[in-house]
């Protein structure tokens, strides 16, 4: 059972390794008329891939918060705090999810990101509210569940108020592929898409929330009065917690797609009839 929690608890942290991966891949541009047209193609390549990503890891934890509320029924006479927590919790997100399959794929996908921070923070809830936590500090666990229950609301209004859905970013991306030019009008909207792809909602505000609480999540890990396993756990846990905040407030695709226009010093201007992109090309 403890192992099951402690992966539902981490879990969440998976998306740093997408996050990182992304925001490691160097520029390579070259010169040429095609220039904009390769920073559209990095840069939508890269948000179509974190979505994937997105939909791969919250499946992964709602595998995991199926586990958590088989292992909460279990508990149901021992500790009825964690056990209501995990069949309520993770029942529900699991029947969303379900009904996720009769919806079209960008509101799938947009259930699934946001299932990323929720599955953690059921798990951390649970833990904390729990009659009996094990080596779980409460301070810890009561931190995450604070921190990633705030990640996941902030994540699921921004998904949801998000202008541009993937299925748009995937069209402009197969036309990418096609060997026709690109006309003016084409090409300013897909920019406006591109720039669309981030929600109005800040990334600090995912953010800096995980931060906070994982630092308070890691506290336990340096106060003696805890036990070895406890001070590894909150330690553990915490900085994980910490370093996806700090993730979370790094910029985008979208963001490196407005530093990439930038540099360039590409501009796109609305024209009668179409636009104008003025830059190197």
């Amino acid at each position: 059972m403890r192992r099951v929690m402690v992966a539902a608890l981490l879990s969440g942290s998976l998306w740093t390794t997408s996050e990182s991966a992304s925001a490691q891949e160097g520029a390579s541009f070259f010169s040429g008329d095609s220039q904009h047209r390769r920073v559209l193609t990095q840069r939508m390549d890269e948000t179509i891939r974190q979505q994937v990503a997105a939909e791969i890891i919250g499946s992964v934890d709602v595998a995991f918060g199926t586990v958590s509320l088989v292992v909460g029924a279990t508990q149901w006479q021992k500790d009825r705090p964690l056990a209501m927590t995990f069949v309520v919790g993770f029942g529900a997100m699991d029947a969303l999810v379900v009904s996720s399959l009769f919806m079209s794929r960008d509101a799938r996908s947009s259930i699934l990101e946001g299932v990323i921070h929720v599955a953690p923070a059921l798990a951390a809830f649970g833990l904390a509210v729990a009659d009996n936590p094990g080596p779980f500090p409460r301070l810890t666990t009561g931190s995450m569940a604070i921190g990633y229950g705030l990640a996941s609301t902030v994540t699921i209004i921004n998904r949801a108020l998000t202008p541009t859905p993937y299925s748009v970013l995937r069209a402009h991306r197969a036309r990418l592929d096609e060997p026709r030019d690109l006309t003016d009008q084409e090409r300013r909207s897909m920019h406006l898409a591109m720039l669309g792809a981030r929600g109005p909602l800040p990334r600090w505000l995912g953010g800096a929330p995980m931060v906070i609480t994982g630092a308070v999540a890691m506290t336990p890990a340096f106060d003696d009065s805890y036990a070895k396993n406890s001070r590894y756990i909150a330690g553990l846990g915490g900085g994980l917690q910490l370093l996806t905040g700090l993730v979370n407030l790094s910029s985008g695709p979208v963001g490196r797609y407005e530093n990439d226009v930038k540099t360039l010093g590409i501009s796109i201007a609305a024209a009668p009839g179409g636009a104008i992109v003025h830059g190197f090309f």
